[in-house]
Protein backbone atom coordinates (compact mmCIF):
# COMPACT_ATOMS: atom_id res chain seq x y z
CA UNK A 1 0.00 0.00 0.00
CA UNK A 2 1.49 3.40 -0.93
CA UNK A 3 2.09 5.88 1.88
CA UNK A 4 -0.66 8.38 2.63
CA UNK A 5 -0.09 12.13 2.70
CA UNK A 6 -0.13 11.89 6.50
CA UNK A 7 2.61 9.22 6.38
CA UNK A 8 4.76 11.42 4.12
CA UNK A 9 4.26 14.52 6.29
CA UNK A 10 4.94 12.50 9.46
CA UNK A 11 8.21 11.24 7.99
CA UNK A 12 9.17 14.86 7.23
CA UNK A 13 8.22 15.92 10.77
CA UNK A 14 10.27 13.13 12.35
CA UNK A 15 13.29 13.75 10.12
CA UNK A 16 13.14 17.46 10.99
CA UNK A 17 13.44 16.63 14.69
CA UNK A 18 16.83 14.98 13.96
CA UNK A 19 18.10 18.36 12.80
CA UNK A 20 17.28 20.33 15.97
CA UNK A 21 20.70 21.28 17.30
CA UNK A 22 21.45 21.80 21.01
CA UNK A 23 21.21 25.61 20.86
CA UNK A 24 17.58 25.40 19.70
CA UNK A 25 16.74 22.52 22.00
CA UNK A 26 17.95 24.35 25.12
CA UNK A 27 18.96 27.97 24.68
CA UNK A 28 21.97 29.21 26.64
CA UNK A 29 21.02 32.32 28.63
CA UNK A 30 23.58 34.70 30.09
CA UNK A 31 23.77 34.44 33.87
CA UNK A 32 21.97 31.10 34.00
CA UNK A 33 24.09 27.98 34.38
CA UNK A 34 21.71 25.49 32.74
CA UNK A 35 20.35 26.36 29.27
CA UNK A 36 16.59 26.92 29.15
CA UNK A 37 13.94 24.92 27.33
CA UNK A 38 12.15 27.61 25.32
CA UNK A 39 9.25 26.25 23.32
CA UNK A 40 9.06 29.12 20.84
CA UNK A 41 12.77 28.88 19.95
CA UNK A 42 12.40 25.12 19.47
CA UNK A 43 9.24 25.54 17.35
CA UNK A 44 10.84 28.13 15.06
CA UNK A 45 13.72 25.77 14.36
CA UNK A 46 11.42 22.79 13.86
CA UNK A 47 9.35 24.86 11.42
CA UNK A 48 12.52 25.83 9.53
CA UNK A 49 13.73 22.24 9.35
CA UNK A 50 10.34 20.98 8.20
CA UNK A 51 10.19 23.64 5.48
CA UNK A 52 13.65 22.62 4.29
CA UNK A 53 12.44 19.01 3.98
CA UNK A 54 8.87 19.71 2.88
CA UNK A 55 7.58 16.95 0.60
CA UNK A 56 5.57 17.29 -2.58
CA UNK A 57 2.11 17.14 -1.03
CA UNK A 58 -0.98 19.30 -1.60
CA UNK A 59 -0.77 20.70 1.94
CA UNK A 60 1.01 23.70 3.40
CA UNK A 61 2.84 23.95 6.70
CA UNK A 62 1.88 27.01 8.73
CA UNK A 63 2.92 28.02 12.21
CA UNK A 64 0.88 29.71 14.92
CA UNK A 65 -2.05 30.68 12.73
CA UNK A 66 -4.33 32.79 14.93
CA UNK A 67 -7.85 31.37 14.77
CA UNK A 68 -9.47 34.47 16.32
CA UNK A 69 -12.60 35.39 14.41
CA UNK A 70 -12.37 32.36 12.12
CA UNK A 71 -15.83 32.02 10.52
CA UNK A 72 -16.18 28.33 11.47
CA UNK A 73 -14.32 28.42 14.79
CA UNK A 74 -15.87 31.12 16.94
CA UNK A 75 -16.66 29.34 20.16
CA UNK A 76 -15.08 27.10 22.72
CA UNK A 77 -11.48 26.09 23.05
CA UNK A 78 -10.60 26.78 19.39
CA UNK A 79 -11.63 30.43 19.45
CA UNK A 80 -8.46 32.50 19.79
CA UNK A 81 -6.30 29.38 19.57
CA UNK A 82 -2.90 29.44 17.89
CA UNK A 83 -1.76 25.89 17.24
CA UNK A 84 2.01 25.57 16.98
CA UNK A 85 1.72 23.96 13.53
CA UNK A 86 -1.07 23.29 11.09
CA UNK A 87 -0.71 21.26 7.93
CA UNK A 88 -3.65 22.09 5.70
CA UNK A 89 -4.83 23.78 2.53
CA UNK A 90 -5.35 27.39 3.65
CA UNK A 91 -8.85 28.59 2.89
CA UNK A 92 -10.29 25.08 2.59
CA UNK A 93 -11.80 23.59 5.76
CA UNK A 94 -12.22 20.27 3.97
CA UNK A 95 -8.44 19.83 3.61
CA UNK A 96 -7.11 19.86 7.17
CA UNK A 97 -4.48 17.15 7.56
CA UNK A 98 -2.55 17.60 10.81
CA UNK A 99 -2.32 19.90 13.80
CA UNK A 100 0.69 19.81 16.15
CA UNK A 101 1.15 21.23 19.65
CA UNK A 102 4.61 21.31 21.25
CA UNK A 103 5.55 21.37 24.93
CA UNK A 104 8.92 21.52 26.66
CA UNK A 105 9.71 19.70 29.89
CA UNK A 106 7.60 20.14 32.98
CA UNK A 107 4.46 21.88 31.71
CA UNK A 108 1.79 22.68 34.29
CA UNK A 109 -1.40 20.63 34.22
CA UNK A 110 -3.53 23.59 33.12
CA UNK A 111 -1.44 24.01 29.95
CA UNK A 112 -1.45 20.27 29.23
CA UNK A 113 -5.25 20.12 29.54
CA UNK A 114 -5.61 23.16 27.28
CA UNK A 115 -3.37 21.51 24.65
CA UNK A 116 -5.23 18.20 24.83
CA UNK A 117 -8.59 19.95 24.59
CA UNK A 118 -7.38 22.00 21.63
CA UNK A 119 -5.99 18.97 19.78
CA UNK A 120 -9.22 17.05 20.37
CA UNK A 121 -11.33 19.97 19.18
CA UNK A 122 -9.25 20.46 16.04
CA UNK A 123 -10.06 16.86 15.07
CA UNK A 124 -13.74 16.97 16.04
CA UNK A 125 -14.76 20.54 15.21
CA UNK A 126 -12.27 21.61 12.55
CA UNK A 127 -11.99 18.32 10.69
CA UNK A 128 -8.26 17.67 11.08
CA UNK A 129 -7.34 14.10 10.19
CA UNK A 130 -4.70 13.84 12.92
CA UNK A 131 -3.35 15.63 15.99
CA UNK A 132 0.20 15.27 17.34
CA UNK A 133 1.41 16.28 20.78
CA UNK A 134 5.18 16.67 20.64
CA UNK A 135 7.01 16.97 23.92
CA UNK A 136 10.74 17.43 24.13
CA UNK A 137 13.47 17.18 26.72
CA UNK A 138 11.82 14.34 28.65
CA UNK A 139 13.89 11.28 29.59
CA UNK A 140 12.39 7.82 29.04
CA UNK A 141 11.20 7.67 32.65
CA UNK A 142 9.84 11.20 32.55
CA UNK A 143 7.91 10.59 29.33
CA UNK A 144 6.21 7.53 30.85
CA UNK A 145 5.12 9.59 33.83
CA UNK A 146 3.98 12.41 31.54
CA UNK A 147 1.92 10.04 29.38
CA UNK A 148 0.28 8.60 32.52
CA UNK A 149 -0.38 12.13 33.74
CA UNK A 150 -2.09 12.93 30.40
CA UNK A 151 -4.27 9.84 30.74
CA UNK A 152 -5.35 10.96 34.21
CA UNK A 153 -6.02 14.51 32.99
CA UNK A 154 -8.02 13.09 30.07
CA UNK A 155 -10.16 11.05 32.47
CA UNK A 156 -10.79 14.14 34.59
CA UNK A 157 -11.70 16.11 31.45
CA UNK A 158 -13.42 13.31 29.50
CA UNK A 159 -16.04 15.64 28.03
CA UNK A 160 -13.38 17.68 26.20
CA UNK A 161 -10.31 15.41 25.81
CA UNK A 162 -10.12 12.30 23.63
CA UNK A 163 -6.62 10.79 23.62
CA UNK A 164 -7.68 8.38 20.86
CA UNK A 165 -7.51 11.39 18.53
CA UNK A 166 -4.02 12.44 19.68
CA UNK A 167 -0.64 10.82 19.01
CA UNK A 168 2.11 11.56 21.53
CA UNK A 169 5.74 11.99 20.43
CA UNK A 170 8.86 12.73 22.49
CA UNK A 171 12.25 14.05 21.45
CA UNK A 172 14.58 13.14 24.30
CA UNK A 173 17.65 15.09 23.18
CA UNK A 174 18.93 17.28 20.34
CA UNK A 175 19.73 15.73 16.96
CA UNK A 176 17.65 12.62 17.70
CA UNK A 177 14.43 11.47 16.08
CA UNK A 178 11.28 12.00 18.08
CA UNK A 179 9.59 8.73 18.90
CA UNK A 180 5.96 7.80 19.14
CA UNK A 181 4.84 7.11 22.70
CA UNK A 182 1.85 4.87 23.43
CA UNK A 183 -0.73 6.12 25.87
CA UNK A 184 -0.74 3.82 28.91
CA UNK A 185 -3.94 1.83 29.53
Amino acid sequence: MPPTFLDVVTDCFLEATTKISPIYFQLPVMGIEVPKFLERVYCYELYHQMRMLWPNVPYQLTGEVDKSGHPRIRQGVLNRSKPDFTIHVPGNMDANLLVIEVKARDPVDQNVVRDLEKLTAFCISAGYDAAYYLIYGFSSNEVSRFAARCVQLARTNAATVDLAKITLFNQTSPMTKASKIAWPS
